[in-house]
């Protein structure tokens, strides 16, 4: 990103680091396993292609997309690697991780995914959903095996805030699996995830 007049207007400095980002996560994929994500806070875009993005019945017309964008307020290696692809035997949560409960919902069929209750009692798992331990692997392979991410790593001293970068990028994508800041409607994916939710829920004795 290039530097700003140290007299920049802060919506000057935000926009330009929007359109940085845009740039940046519309380039250089790479694999889940990748050694050179930054160890930073900055965005993330999770790309797919044509056919996946048909199998999770989300059809881009054929052509790669952005997915996913999501923020790392400390590391995006921890964040996206870890946290989200379960990398070098990282212990994964669905529950913990917008993407992932997302997918399992899309995938839960086809895949033989088991919800389980994100918390331990009824009103805590009326709240949310992860999966058995057993197929938190299976979801991490699909995804390592398909799915390719972008990252940005916010520049040091702008004064502005991640969340405000993100919202935007979100809004200029529009990509199918955010639900926050997403300027269309995400009816399908809701319902899903709250059939998914429900399931969960259903398990408790």
């Amino acid at each position: 990103m290039s530097a700003l007049p140290s007299a920049a207007r802060p919506e000057d400095v935000l926009a330009r680091a929007v359109g940085d980002a845009v740039q940046v996560l519309n380039g250089q994929l790479r694999r889940a396993g990748a050694a050179d994500v930054p160890n930073a806070p900055g965005l993330y875009a999770i790309w797919a292609d044509g056919a996946v993005t048909e199998q999770l019945g989300i059809g881009s017309q054929g052509r790669a997309a952005p997915i996913y964008i999501g923020k790392a307020e400390r590391s995006l290696r921890d964040r996206d690697l870890r946290a989200h692809f379960g990398v070098d035997g990282a212990k994964v949560r669905s529950g913990s991780s917008t993407l992932r409960r997302s997918l399992s919902a899309l995938l839960a069929d086809e895949l033989e995914l088991r919800p389980v209750p994100r918390g331990k009692t009824a009103s805590d798992a009326s709240k949310g959903f992860s999966l058995h331990p057993e197929d938190e692997g299976r979801l991490s392979t699909w995804m390592q095996d398909r799915l390719e991410l972008a990252t940005w790593a916010l520049p040091v001293g702008l004064g502005i805030r991640l969340g405000d970068v993100e919202s935007r990028v979100i809004r200029h994508w529009d990509p199918p699996l955010n639900i926050v800041h997403a300027p269309t409607s995400r009816t399908a994916l809701r319902a899903a995830r709250a059939a998914l939710r429900f399931r969960a829920h259903d398990t408790i004795p």
